[in-house]
């Protein structure tokens, strides 16, 4: 799964704690409960975060770049998932919650909001 994210909250792609809170707790409610690992690394008080985190059989990455509002979230999993109701889950936390991430809700055009998604199954499987 990628989603390329653009017009995000500013503040919120600048805060590392969110940042690991949603994700983790979004990948925990899919299914993905053993998080082996995880880093986030904060590049400087106003340049954003990236992260990244390893499951069994299992990563994501994740690139914030507040200060052109867009994010990069890239997930890969091993088995056939349908994992649409993940990026259905990860664009509300992007648009949908935002008066929970700053206490004054940002002036946001949602008909300008773009969300890019896809995903690819990929490996070898039976009739592949």
């Amino acid at each position: 799964l990628m989603i390329d994210a653009r017009k995000v909250n500013e503040s919120f792609l600048n805060s590392h704690d969110r940042l690991q809170t949603i994700i983790t707790d979004l990948l925990k409610t899919h299914g993905f409960e053993s998080l082996l690992s995880y880093h986030c690394h904060l590049r400087d008080p106003t340049s954003g975060v990236s992260c990244f985190g390893l499951l069994p059989h299992s990563h994501f990455s994740l690139h914030a770049f507040p200060q052109d509002s867009v994010l990069f979230f890239d997930f890969f999993s091993k088995g056939e998932l349908d994992l649409y109701p993940l990026y259905e889950d990860i664009k509300d936390m992007l648009y949908g919650n935002l008066d929970q991430v700053d206490e004054k809700k940002p002036e946001i055009n949602f008909p300008d909001v773009k969300v890019l998604w896809a995903q690819f199954m990929r490996g070898f499987r039976e009739g592949f």
